[in-house]
């Protein structure tokens, strides 16, 4: 089907870790999984913001937030750290200008 790659792999890190919940490397192998992939988004769009005259750093960018927002809702569930990490891709303040609108509405 459609399933990405990181999609895949996390899907296997998880059923890894189901299937050896005895042996310690296994117990949070789905967590640090979805960490790196996560953070590795966000390094990304930290380079291209860092460096905005950069078109490749732009491309990679922007690629790959756009591959994680398709991932998201097929991922098993996601943990507190990846919920913070993805709100450092949120622009907090076109959301609070746009909330701001909407109020005076």
């Amino acid at each position: 089907g459609n399933t990405s790659i990181a999609v895949r792999f996390l899907n296997e890190a998880l059923v890894q870790q189901d299937a050896g919940q005895d042996d310690p490397y296994f117990h949070n192998l789905y967590d640090n999984s979805l960490d790196l992939h996560i953070s590795s988004v966000v390094n990304a769009s930290i380079a291209a913001n860092d460096k905005p005259n950069d078109l490749v750093k732009k491309k990679i960018a922007s690629q790959t937030v756009i591959g994680l927002q398709r991932d998201i809702p097929m991922l098993p569930r996601l943990n507190q750290a990846s919920i913070v990490q993805l709100a450092t891709l949120c622009d907090i303040e076109e959301i609070t200008k746009k909330a701001a609108q909407m109020s005076k509405k």
